[in-house]
């Protein structure tokens, strides 16, 4: 591991959130998705597939919904498509 790789850590400090291993607050861009397309393509049709097991399964409509809803929020915050609400904004 060589310098950059060790700053690029994170860690959770408990009093700021997420702060980088040489102890600087991790900005905006910072949190900003870094993934291949082929990592994405893959996430994708992993989904594709459990989204149709749980369309199959005997949950309520409004549990598939849930179930189906937040992970979708995630694809599109990897594909760049999405960013969580900043803090004291109204959802």
């Amino acid at each position: 591991m060589d310098a950059q790789d060790e700053r690029d850590l994170v860690f959770w400090d408990l009093d700021s959130g997420l702060r980088r291993n040489d102890g600087e607050r991790l900005t905006l861009e910072d949190l900003m998705p870094k993934i291949s397309a082929a990592a994405l393509r893959e996430v994708k049709d992993a989904f594709r597939i459990y989204e149709e097991a749980v369309e199959r399964s005997a949950l309520k409509r409004t549990t598939k919904g849930t179930y189906l809803q937040h992970p979708e929020r995630f694809i599109r915050w990897l594909e760049g498509k999405y960013t969580p609400p900043s803090e004291g904004s109204r959802r």
